[in-house]
């Protein structure tokens, strides 16, 4: 529990410092990998 409890916490920490400290550019560059792969999925 206290591993999946920390790694939420590390999640929500990423996405704040990543906000704030660099307007989103590392969430902008996973998200648009994660779509990039997506649309070569087959179907």
């Amino acid at each position: 529990m206290r591993t999946i409890m920390f790694l939420i916490a590390l999640a929500a920490c990423f996405a704040v410092w990543d906000r704030l400290a660099n307007d989103g550019v590392y969430s902008a560059a996973m998200e648009h990998s994660i779509q990039g792969a997506a649309q070569r999925l087959p179907g």
